[in-house]
């Protein structure tokens, strides 16, 4: 797994290689070597990537840098 966690109210699953920072984010779903960071993202099936800011929806993806609000 080797997940790195820090805030609050997140939801893990299925998730390799990959930090998570902020609160209320929803990483899952073979999501791997990735960073989530900020609020209530969503982050499906994403490999590769960085998404940072609030309420962003990535899924089915690769090699990606996202910010900002949704």
């Amino acid at each position: 797994m080797n997940v790195v966690v820090l805030g609050k109210n997140h939801k893990v699953k299925d998730v390799s290689y990959s930090t998570i920072l902020g609160e209320l984010n929803d990483v899952s779903n073979n999501t791997y070597h990735s960073i989530a960071s900020g609020s209530s993202n969503k982050v499906n099936k994403v490999e590769y990537s960085a998404i940072f800011g609030k309420t962003q929806d990535i899924k089915d993806s690769s090699g990606n840098l996202i910010s900002g609000l949704s």
